[in-house]
């Protein structure tokens, strides 16, 4: 596989908690040709279109600027995002993330298509929470979905996500979308 150099256990500094599939760790500049190939995927142009990348140097220029976020301990700066790792492949396959909007912190998350299905992202959310509760001492995170994003929002409603609100939302390209906005009180 592309990222075998990148040994994990070399780099437990930068592991923010482990699932018996899955790793969830800071990104790294060795991601960048994976990321890059998942950003050009049709799911993510029509869902995540702020996630589409012109080349390999945009991508290392973005995970540059989240690596950075990274090193303020306790004045976390926003966005977050960090790698999801595919524990017996030992390559990354997505992301999440967590973003300021105007009601708060957004939780984001996205799995490459080939891993789509499999119950990954479920899996880590819960631990997800317990970390940002443990680190960023948050009261209150929202997630927000298309609506016709049933995948996405099922994930939010399984780990305890209330559906606040749905209505129609800017999308990136100025025009609008029907989303659903959930939120879970975690602390």
């Amino acid at each position: 596989m592309i990222f075998r150099d990148y040994n994990l256990m070399d780099k437990m500094e930068n592991i923010l908690f482990e699932t018996n599939r899955i790793i969830v760790r800071k990104l790294s500049l060795n991601d960048s040709e994976l990321l890059f190939k998942y950003s050009q995927e049709e799911i993510t142009k029509s869902e995540l279109p702020d996630e589409v990348y012109e080349n390999i140097s945009d991508i290392k220029d973005a995970i540059e600027y989240f690596m950075i976020n990274y090193d303020y301990e306790y004045n976390f700066v926003y966005p977050l995002v960090y790698g999801i790792v595919h524990k017996n492949k030992n390559i990354i396959i997505g992301h999440i993330s967590l973003t300021e909007i105007d009601k708060g912190i957004e939780i984001g998350y996205a799995i490459a298509t080939e891993y789509q299905n499999n119950g990954y992202m479920s899996e880590i959310i819960i631990p997800f929470i317990n970390w940002i509760k443990n680190h960023l001492r948050l009261e209150k995170i929202y997630g927000i979905t298309k609506k016709d994003n049933m995948a996405s929002w099922k994930v939010l409603e399984k780990n305890g996500f209330e559906l606040e609100d749905e209505c129609m939302n800017k999308n990136y390209f100025g025009g609008e979308c029907k989303v659903k906005i959930y939120s879970k009180m975690i602390c």
